[in-house]
């Protein structure tokens, strides 16, 4: 039957048949079997049961499901424990106790490739690029209420210049329609709603960081740092993935040129694309789909705005530029007692507040198809930030060389063009500005990016020479 059961027979008398002989011994046979099943089957019943909840991560480290919905890790030994108290039997049994039996059943059955808060995830198992993901805790998204909202309409109204800016309406329109879709995204996880990262720019303390604040509560309630990541100074970013709200501000940007094109190029894959990498430190990277919102904050003065990254061709419709005001009175937040009520009040008004948002309409006017609404760059912002660029001195010199042209135009390779530039200009007065031919070609290339540049500077490729090769051909066209 098996290695530690047997069937004994006590015969008192040899006068039996041996057909009802071997037919006894079929039926106990059977019922042993039959009690080895149901004994097999209840037990498995018993591990399944205690079993449930309880789950096992790549490193071997295992994770139960508390009365308050998240996942908490457990030890080996934590989990042994766990099913002792559950009622198995801790005594060895064929080599095996029970609740090893069901340590080895959840690794088997109950195994998943990353565990920990995954962003816009509610707690439990996600199946994401074929991998199954343990989310140990849940988003707080918060339920809208069918009332009146009065304080946060009246602080997103005077940041974004109610009275102040003739394109308030474009930008609380632009930014009510970017909460609306962010939220849209935490109610349907199953589904890819990117969205735009969000720049606020204005004067110190006119509340752009306490916008901030208030968007990791309506998007989520939790947020991260990525500037570290963004800008390469980490390999590591699990941390970003337990946060809905990616939030920056000036103190987190970089003075060094090379970094904040990183740190453009990094946001760019950030918004756009439907998976991007989760790197745990120690373990192997995983390309996963995130459900998150950047948003980055700055001052409006030259010092601060020169940190934001250029807005290059393939950067400008991944963000969206808001210009930001002070209140129209001082904030009510002179003692601690007054910030409490203050933020109290507005935390209050959110279910409200919410109603509005995901009851807005968002105009034909600012509706986007991949984003849900249209970039909006506020043109002082623009301005400001272009004013900045590190080409515009460049520029400034392109400009009075066109000047002295008698032609439209003047066409040919970086190093030609450079040439004749150079005829015009000494050397010393080219220092700072252009190195030589082929820096001469790539600042006309970031030029080329900038508003007043476009249409005004062209880059073909072209064949020449009897081997055909391959050659960059530039226009500059007077303004």
């Amino acid at each position: 039957i098996s290695k530690d059961r047997f069937i004994t027979f006590t015969c008192d008398t040899l006068e039996i048949p041996r057909p009802t002989f071997m037919q006894a011994v079929k039926v106990k046979i059977q019922e042993a079997a039959l009690e080895m099943e149901r004994s097999a089957q209840e037990q498995e019943a018993r591990i399944q049961a205690a079993a449930k909840g309880i789950f096992c991560d790549s490193d071997n480290s295992y994770w139960r499901k508390e009365e308050n919905g998240c996942f908490e890790r457990l030890t080996r030994e934590d989990a042994l424990l766990h099913f002792k108290m559950c009622g198995m039997s801790d005594r060895a049994r064929a080599g095996v106790r029970e609740i090893e039996q069901a340590l080895y059943h959840v690794q088997r059955n109950q195994r998943v490739n990353y565990a920990g808060p995954f962003c816009g995830r509610p707690a439990g198992i996600h199946i994401e690029n074929e991998l199954r993901i343990l989310a140990t805790s849940s988003p707080n998204i918060i339920t809208p209420v069918a009332t009146e909202s009065v304080a946060l309409h009246e602080f997103f109204s005077g940041l974004f210049g109610e009275d102040e800016d003739h394109l308030f309406k474009h930008q609380f329109n632009t930014f009510i329609g970017w909460l609306q879709r962010s939220r849209e995204a935490l109610r349907n996880p199953e589904r890819h709603l990117p969205g735009h990262a969000l720049i606020l720019c204005g004067p110190p303390d006119c509340g752009k960081s306490l916008g901030q604040t208030l968007l990791t509560h309506l998007i989520g309630g939790r947020e991260a740092d990525p500037s570290l990541w963004l800008t390469g100074e980490t390999s590591f970013n699990d941390r970003l993935w337990g946060a809905e709200h990616l939030l920056m501000g000036d103190k987190s940007l970089a003075d060094d040129r090379r970094r904040r094109i990183r740190l453009r190029d990094e946001i760019k894959e950030l918004v756009a694309n439907s998976l991007y990498p989760l790197h745990p430190k120690g373990k192997a990277m995983l390309s996963l789909r995130p459900i998150w919102r950047i948003t980055l904050s700055c001052n409006d003065d030259h010092e601060s705005a020169q940190l934001l990254p250029p807005l290059n061709e393939g950067f400008r419709d991944k963000v969206i530029l808001l210009r930001c005001y002070p209140p129209k009175a001082p904030f009510p937040t002179r003692t601690a007692a007054q910030n409490e009520r203050f933020f109290q009040g507005l935390l209050d008004d959110m279910p409200a507040f919410l109603h509005a948002v995901e009851n807005f309409e968002v105009p034909p006017l600012i509706m986007g198809d991949r984003f849900g609404v249209k970039e909006f760059h506020h043109p002082a912002l623009v301005e400001l930030i272009t004013d900045l660029s590190p080409v515009t001195p460049f520029g400034e010199l392109i400009q009075e060389w066109t000047e002295e042209w008698t032609e439209d135009e003047r066409s040919g390779p970086a190093l030609k063009l450079y040439g004749q530039l150079r005829e015009k200009v000494r050397a010393t007065e080219l220092k700072g500005y252009v190195r030589d031919g082929a820096d001469f070609g790539r600042k006309l290339r970031e030029l080329s990016r900038l508003d007043g540049w476009k249409d005004r500077i062209e880059q073909n490729s072209m064949r020449f020479g009897p081997n055909r090769q391959k050659q960059t051909i530039w226009t500059i066209r007077k303004a």
